[in-house]
């Protein structure tokens, strides 16, 4: 993560805040959260991964920014296997009022 200004008021440049940075149109970046999701599929060397929000049965694109996705075994790939529920936290970029991207950091099952 890299911070712009001076410390005490520096603003974090993360993943989700670059996003919206390069974006030629209008991306905002949500608080992060938790989101009950089920994983269509998932890159471990990328984190590359298209996600289902089960809430609004709807499916967006994803990145895991958990280093543990490119571990054998993890949360991520085992749920996909599975076809199992996750409870992730994840920041989302959005646009004209939807999801357009969720930066995934964390997961557990649900």
């Amino acid at each position: 993560m890299i911070r712009v200004g001076d410390r005490p008021r520096a603003l974090p440049i993360d993943e989700p805040v670059a996003e919206a940075l390069r974006s030629r149109g209008e991306l905002t970046v949500g608080e992060s959260r938790e989101y009950r999701v089920r994983l269509e599929g998932v890159f471990k060397t990328n984190g590359a991964c298209r996600v289902r929000l089960l809430d609004l049965d709807k499916i967006v694109v994803g990145k895991i920014t958990d280093p543990s996705v490119g571990s054998a075994g993890n949360v991520y790939t085992r749920a996909l296997n599975d076809g199992a529920e996750l409870i992730v936290v994840a920041k989302p970029t959005m646009k004209d009022g939807n999801i357009n991207r969720l930066f995934i950091s964390d997961a557990r099952a649900a």
